[in-house]
């Protein structure tokens, strides 16, 4: 299978997304449109990740190349291909779809328990904790399924059919990609409810195993 990724700032990488794509013998190639505005064709993969990021999904005025973002998630959607997005991904995703994103009633920066509230193919647990760091909602797609929320963002992962794939949180993060978070966003890091300190995160890596077995099962479902 051909993968292809879309990262957003140079800190935000596919982190373990690459390593299952690896392990797996799928062939991941990473495109960079911050850099040079270079989208792959439809014709260029089979399957589309869309990754995170500090900008907004309604920043097309100051970043013109989220207009063709969206539009090639549209096209990948209606080629009938697997599309996943990740945080701002995810958002994107929506917009995709004429739904609006805008600022949720709290940011969540931080490991924050999750529920399942809706059982798909999709082995997701019942409650576990992953990796946020996110200050935008959306509305959920006409068509969309909402199988996981939490307590201070309703809409944490959504799937559409069986090809989309919408994940708010971060369960691709291992120690590197978090630490380069870290590092590039510590100005997020005020003292405010749902936002964790430094420390506190730095304290809880001992989720990231979970979390990588939590995605492994989930790429693997999704993309049988």
């Amino acid at each position: 299978m051909k993968i292809a990724c879309i990262q957003h700032v140079n800190f935000e990488k596919p982190g373990f997304i690459s390593d299952w794509a690896i392990e797996n013998r799928h062939e991941i190639k990473i495109y960079h449109p911050y850099l040079d505005g270079i989208f792959p064709t439809i014709d260029d993969f089979d399957a589309l990740i869309i990754l995170g990021g500090p900008m907004s999904a309604n920043d097309e005025d100051t970043i013109a190349w989220l207009k063709m973002e969206k539009q090639l998630i549209w096209k990948t959607y209606t080629n009938k291909k697997k599309i996943i997005g990740i945080c701002l991904g995810a958002q994107l995703i929506a917009a995709s779809f004429g739904e609006k994103v805008y600022k949720n009633k709290t940011k969540e920066i931080g490991w924050f328990d999750v529920k399942t509230i809706y059982r798909s193919k999709l082995p997701f647990p019942d409650t576990f904790t992953p990796f946020h760091w996110h200050g935008e909602t959306f509305d959920l797609p006409q068509n969309g399924a909402l199988l996981i929320q939490s307590e201070n963002c309703q809409n944490q992962v959504f799937l559409i059919g069986e090809n989309v794939l919408g994940i708010q949180f971060h369960l691709e993060m291992g120690e590197n990609e978090i630490l380069a978070i870290l590092e590039n966003g510590d100005s997020e890091l005020t003292n405010e409810p749902n936002i964790q300190s430094k420390e506190n995160i730095l304290s809880q890596f001992e989720l990231i195993k979970s979390n990588k077995i939590i995605l492994n099962n989930i790429l693997n479902s999704f993309f049988n």
